[in-house]
C-alpha cells in the first residue's frame, strides 16, 4: 500500500508544479500530455483528456497521443473504442511495448 500512496502523493505534488509551469507556458503541449499522465495516475479521466485533446489542439502528434487515449479509454472499459484506437497507431512504430500492444488488440476476441 506505501507504494500506491507514495505513488499518489508524487503524482499530486508533479501537478502541482504543473500546474504553475501551465500558467507560465499554457502553450506548451508537452506540459499537457503530462497533465494528462498525471491525470491519469490520479484516474481524473475527463481531465486526462481534456489535457490530452489540448496537446494535440497544440501540435502535438496524435499518433504519439494515441497510445495514452487507448489506455484511457480502456481504464473506462471501453474495449471496442480501444481496438479502434490501437488499431488507428501507425503500423511502422518501432517501440517494442507498442508492438506488442497492437499484436494483442489485433488477436483480442471482438466483445
Amino acid at each position: 500500500m506505501a507504494l500506491g500512496d507514495m505513488r499518489d502523493y508524487a503524482a499530486e505534488q508533479a501537478l502541482h508544479y504543473l500546474k504553475d509551469a501551465l500558467r507560465l507556458q499554457v502553450r506548451d503541449a508537452g506540459l499537457w500530455v503530462l497533465n494528462g499522465r498525471l491525470r491519469l495516475i490520479q484516474g481524473d479521466h475527463i481531465g486526462a483528456q481534456g489535457a490530452f485533446m489540448a496537446a494535440i489542439a497544440m501540435g502535438f502528434p496524435r499518433a504519439r497521443a494515441q497510445p495514452y487515449l487507448a489506455e484511457l479509454v480502456f481504464l473506462q472499459y471501453d474495449y471496442e473504442k480501444t481496438r479502434q484506437l490501437v488499431a488507428d497507431l501507425q503500423q511502422e512504430t518501432r517501440i517494442p511495448q507498442i508492438q506488442q500492444i497492437m499484436r494483442f488488440w489485433e488477436t483480442a476476441p471482438e466483445s
